[in-house]
């Protein structure tokens, strides 16, 4: 099995697949959530039993969707954005700046991922580049959908098969 986030297969039919493989069915990409043989059929059948994953209906938009859970430390930045005028007698008024002002901020740390795993992770982060937004559950009390995007992640091979990626996900204002 090739473990590399640049060597992708395509899906096909009644074939086996390893959980946290990466295959690609025309121009999107999916992630095996299980061990499993793929359905004769269609894709479609895989993606709606649950056997794939890697998008999401959300917000009348098919969206990518990171599904890997994180590890328990997750630690949200809050830093509302606002705009402050200061007079001259020493009073300041604050008011928000816009909508959208308190936005997630969380930085996150995947750890001890063996590679079939890490290598989703990090494919699944590589092609967003940044750039592009995605669907992630943040834990509770948070713990509903959100668009963020990661900015940026690093990785680093603890052990033999033992992997920890640390990354921030910024949700993003809809």
């Amino acid at each position: 099995m090739d473990n590399s986030i640049y060597s992708i297969d395509s899906w096909t039919p009644n074939t086996f697949y390893f959980k946290n493989k990466v295959l690609t069915n025309g121009n999107l990409f999916y992630y095996v959530t299980q061990n499993y043989t793929s359905d004769v059929s269609s894709i479609i059948n895989d993606i709606n039993n649950g056997s794939l994953s890697g998008y999401i209906w959300y917000n009348g938009q098919n969206k990518p969707y990171f599904v890997w859970k994180h590890a328990y430390k997750a630690n949200n930045k809050n830093t509302p954005r606002i705009k402050t005028i200061s007079f001259g007698d020493g009073y300041t008024q604050r008011i928000p700046d816009g909508i959208n002002t308190l936005l997630l901020n969380f930085s996150l740390t995947f750890e001890s991922r063996d590679l079939h795993e890490i290598t989703a992770i990090l494919h699944f982060l590589t092609i967003r580049n940044a750039s592009e937004s995605f669907v992630w559950l943040p834990p509770a009390p948070r713990g509903q959908l959100t668009t963020v995007v990661c900015p940026e992640w690093s990785d680093v091979q603890e052990f033999y098969n033992t992997y920890t990626i640390q990354g921030t996900f910024i949700q993003t204002p809809v």
